[in-house]
């Protein structure tokens, strides 16, 4: 895994995204102000939603509360 700064990400965006998917790793891009992100790969994404457990699906969590 990989750590940068936003603004490094900013200023290297194409070579972000080249590396994150030809090395099929992901990257946490650091902001100083908000949340961290992390750009990974859409096989892994995919994967990660295939496994995500569908009663936390939805707007509201836990099966939509209950309708």
């Amino acid at each position: 895994m990989r750590i940068i700064s936003f603004t490094q990400a900013r200023n290297s965006l194409k070579s972000v995204l080249d590396s994150v998917v030809n090395d099929a790793d992901c990257t946490v891009i650091t902001r100083r102000d908000a949340g961290n992100a992390v750009v990974m790969p859409m096989d892994y994404y995919n994967s990660l939603m295939e496994t995500k457990i569908p009663s936390q699906c939805g707007p509201s969590g836990p099966i939509y509360r209950a309708i």
